[in-house]
């Protein structure tokens, strides 16, 4: 692939076309299992927030923490990502996972490879709430 300068995330990252999904972020080279890919910042929504949230564009970019979720998904705090993370798209048999760190209200989330990735591999990864996600997809007038 030709990685133009504003599509690099990082040396080892950069965001392409994925399919249906419009953009993802791909390999630029090789990379071995456990290697961490890139940290960013998100901020934790409240319950509260949670309800305002709903009747945005932007809830389909939250996140869950797989522990939390795994517990109580009803529950489970909500992150918005704004940085290169928001951009890594879905898979039942993802490459990478993500690694949580949450202090208060703004936290870091890191992504991990889970398998040796290869130069122009699309970076993915399982969406715990994916058959929440999809639903808001196909109905963009019913929100969750």
């Amino acid at each position: 692939m030709d990685w133009n300068i504003e599509m690099k995330i990082n040396e080892l990252l950069a965001y392409d076309k994925a399919g249906e999904q419009g953009l993802g972020v791909f390999a630029m080279r090789y990379i071995k299992k456990g290697t961490p890919l890139l940290i960013d910042i998100v901020r934790t929504i409240s319950k509260g927030e949670k309800f305002n949230l709903r009747s945005s564009d932007i809830y389909h970019h939250f996140f869950v923490d797989r522990s939390q979720y795994d517990v109580n998904p009803q529950s489970c705090d909500l992150h918005i990502a704004f940085g290169p993370i928001s951009m890594v798209n879905h898979s039942d048999s993802p490459n990478c996972d993500l690694k949580w760190s949450l202090r208060g209200i703004f936290s870091n989330v890191e992504l991990l490879a889970l398998a040796d990735i290869f130069p122009g591999e699309e970076i993915t990864i399982q969406y715990k709430n994916i058959v929440e996600y999809d639903f808001f997809n196909k109905n963009k007038t019913i929100h969750q």
